[in-house]
């Protein structure tokens, strides 16, 4: 785990507590972004 996927967590955390819509909202989005990156990832052309 880096840094920036715990502070990414962090913020998560407390916008979920404070927004419940918000906070499902940016997990979606954080969701997304890691399945780009796995996208991006593999050896053939997606």
């Amino acid at each position: 785990m880096n840094l920036g996927t715990i502070i990414q967590s962090v913020i998560i955390d407390y916008i979920k507590s404070h927004n419940e819509t918000t906070g499902k909202v940016v997990e979606l989005l954080n969701h997304i972004d890691e399945t780009v990156k796995c996208a991006q990832s593999l050896p053939i052309p997606v």
